[in-house]
């Protein structure tokens, strides 16, 4: 699977970007600003009607216009013919098309275009709190459980009213109503998060190994977000004073986490920026195998500013890794020849200046 044509109206400085992308891979160069990354976000925008940059679209449409709107065509083994896929937002609506028809939630989107990528805010997977993770986590669950979405919006639901009837102070009989509902549900949740972690864990250690020096020192473990030992039932009654106390539920799937940990020490508090940047590379690219091995394709793999933190022997142990995946990648970089060592196959080379992107010929 991979992006043919892309056309992009009105991202940031993207000025009328119109180009054939190869179906393995391309390579984005320019200086600083230029609109690389607004690039890739655009491609995130067609996957995800989301940007990894600005939770407003309002933030994302170029200054001049009053509208922004990003088209593709997906060519995917076995299908004779292209897939169009498209979303626009104008005036405040946003709007999804795929394969001829509107779509009215994203994660309908999503399925079409799974996009994985690899940028600066993804140090926040260490840096940062325990919603990151679970957001990696459940990309994964997403992908492979297609019952997981479905149960997932039950138990947010569940969990919403519940912590209304808390905050509004009704009582424990009015609070534990959705009790049943939440633990039916969180317990499919942890079912699908553990099955996967299963998977995942061999898999995200093998590209360790790869990547780092001392991998056998980094630990991953999946924190369920309560005791499964015990009945969650049990656990909500027994955290209800707690609970009604504050004003949420503190104990469920809302609070997984994934532990990562060096020589038993927090990542980010042992590993240098270098280092935290292969450990999530090697996060991101093991997720991609996972996710190839169960819908027997890739993923679309985007990468900003490989380069920045790492020397020539570890861009070189990341790109032999990315190339196992078999996937269409989209990198960017400042320079035209910083990548071009690495991909010795069949690419294309774009230029980015002031928001223009032009196939280097």
């Amino acid at each position: 699977m991979s992006l043919q044509r892309v056309v992009i109206d009105h991202i940031r400085n993207l000025q009328d970007v119109s180009i054939d992308l190869s179906a393995h891979l391309n390579i984005l160069f320019g200086e600083n600003a230029s609109g690389k990354t607004s690039f890739l976000e655009s491609l995130h925008v067609l996957a995800y009607a989301k940007s990894f940059r600005s939770h407003h679209f309002r933030h994302v449409v170029n200054h001049d216009a009053h509208f922004l709107r990003v088209t593709g065509q997906i060519v995917e083994a076995g299908r004779d013919h292209a897939i169009p896929v498209g979303v626009e937002y104008r005036h405040g609506r946003l709007k999804m098309r795929a394969d001829g028809r509107n779509l009215k939630k994203t994660s309908e989107l999503a399925q079409h275009l799974p996009i994985i990528i690899i940028h600066q805010e993804c140090q926040r997977l260490l840096t940062d709190g325990p919603k990151f993770r679970r957001k990696f986590l459940d990309w994964g669950v997403f992908h492979v459980e297609q019952r997981f979405l479905n149960n997932w919006r039950r138990y947010v639901r569940a969990l919403k009213q519940r912590n209304r009837a808390l905050q509004a102070r009704k009582g424990k009989a009015a609070v534990s109503v959705w009790d049943q509902e939440l633990k039916e549900n969180a317990l499919a949740i942890h079912v699908y998060r553990q099955t996967y972690c299963d998977e995942l864990l061999p898999v995200w250690h093998a590209c360790t190994r790869q990547l780092l020096a001392d991998s056998e020192t980094i630990s991953v473990a999946y924190q369920s977000g309560w005791d499964t030992e015990q009945d969650y039932s049990e656990v909500l009654a027994a955290s209800y004073e707690q609970d009604a106390r504050r004003g949420f539920t503190h104990q469920g799937p809302h609070r997984a986490d994934l532990a990562i940990r060096v020589a038993g020490v927090a990542a980010h508090e042992h590993l240098s920026r270098g280092q935290q940047k292969l450990l999530i590379c090697a996060m991101l690219i093991s997720q991609a195998l996972v996710y190839r091995q169960h819908s027997q394709r890739p993923c679309v793999f985007l990468v900003d500013d490989l380069k920045a933190e790492l020397d020539h022997e570890h861009v070189e142990r990341v790109m032999a890794l990315l190339s196992e995946l078999d996937a269409q990648i989209i990198m960017t970089a400042t320079e035209k020849e910083a990548l071009e060592p690495y991909s010795p196959g069949e690419h294309k080379t774009f230029h980015v200046e002031r928001g223009q992107v032009t196939e280097v010929v």
